[in-house]
Formats: C-alpha cells, sequence, structure tokens
C-alpha cells in the first residue's frame, strides 16, 4: 500500500499500454481490479483452500503483511492437509470456534530448500515438527511476470488444495516452466481469509 492508504496499482509486462489492471493487497498478493475484465495472463488472483478449524489460539495476536488486521495461531484442516498456522481473519478478532470454516489464501513468511523434484510420487503439504512449517510438493502452475518490481518472476505452485505464490527471492537461481514438479519448505504458513 501506498504512503496515502491506497492500494497501488501494479501494471504487467503485456498491460504496459493499458491501465493498470491490477493492485496489491495488503497481503502483499497481486489482485485484478474488481471492474475490470482482464486474462488470467496479466495478473492472477491464487485459488483458495476451503479449511475447518479444529482449534484456535485466541492470546496468540500478531501482526502480518501491511494489514493492521492481526493473526491468530490455528490448527485447521482442509481436504487434503492441515496442521498449525496463523489465520488471519476479516473481523479482526479470534471469534472463530472449532468447526468455522473459512475459505483463505495461503502464504508463508520464507522459503528454503527449493528444487526442481526428481521422484515421481505424491504431490502434496506436509506438516513438519516446527509449528507453521511444511514440506510442499507441488506443480508449477502459472508463471508471470509483473513490471514492478523489475525482472521480477512469480511463480505459482499448486500442492494438493493449496497453492503457493513464490517470487524470485523464494526460488534463487532455477527458473522452473509450467508442468515442472518443484519441492521446498514454507516456513512461518498464514492462511488469509477472503473476505480481506
Amino acid at each position: 500500500m501506498s504512503a496515502s492508504g491506497r492500494n497501488q496499482p501494479v501494471v504487467t509486462i503485456r498491460g504496459i499500454f493499458r491501465p493498470a489492471s491490477c493492485y496489491r493487497a495488503p497481503t502483499g498478493r497481486i489482485r485484478p481490479k474488481a471492474d475490470i475484465t482482464i486474462p488470467t495472463s496479466y495478473c492472477r488472483k491464487l485459488h483458495s483452500v476451503h479449511i475447518v478449524i479444529d482449534s484456535i489460539d485466541r492470546y496468540s495476536s500478531a501482526l502480518r503483511g501491511s494489514t493492521p488486521t492481526p493473526s491468530f495461531k490455528v490448527r485447521f484442516s482442509s481436504q487434503t492437509f492441515g496442521g498449525t498456522a496463523r489465520l488471519v481473519p476479516a473481523s479482526g478478532i479470534a471469534d472463530a470456534k472449532m468447526g468455522a470454516e473459512f475459505e483463505v489464501e495461503i502464504a508463508q513468511e520464507s522459503v528454503t530448500g527449493f528444487r526442481a523434484s526428481e521422484m515421481p510420487g505424491t504431490l502434496g503439504v506436509e506438516p513438519l515438527s516446527t509449528p507453521g512449517d511444511f514440506k510442499v510438493r507441488g506443480t508449477v502452475r502459472h508463471v508471470s511476470f509483473p513490471s514492478e518490481p523489475v525482472g521480477n518472476r512469480i511463480t505459482y505452485v499448486q500442492a494438493g488444495d493449496a497453492e503457493f505464490f513464490l517470487t524470485l527471492q523464494d526460488i534463487g537461481d532455477l527458473r522452473p516452466e509450467m508442468g515442472t514438479t518443484v519441492e521446498f519448505i514454507a516456513h512461518d504458513l498464514s492462511m488469509w481469509d477472503e473476505a480481506i
């Protein structure tokens, strides 16, 4: 967000001669503007994951990203994985009860061990011994090249029902193409309520 608090427009390379068709949301994600119909190659919204809350720590409030909405530690489950992460509810309060359901976007504070996978096998997300850390094995589903910052590349990895948004900082020197199977460790996972 800009100093004035407004969403900053993000112009994609393909859209260089068009009005800005995307903006950077408080979560840091690039989202299409609601009033503009554009192809997904211009900007792309993350696939949302349907989660069910198993438990919530009401006293674990902490801020995430550039939004003033606090996050809370939760145990959760989805169709294909579960574990411990931080939930950023749109309400801003820890009002989720056991069994509450949310549509969320997945984010992580950092990524380590990114590499092309050499072994065929099951794709998915597996919780590790450190709460909030997950081993991810997925397929590159989309690659985009936003114009800001110059030279950046966004790689979208699908693993089970979760989709991960990775920058050049996350993937290092590798440049996997669509369809490549990759694996990495996602650290300090957070889940952003779609209603934010």
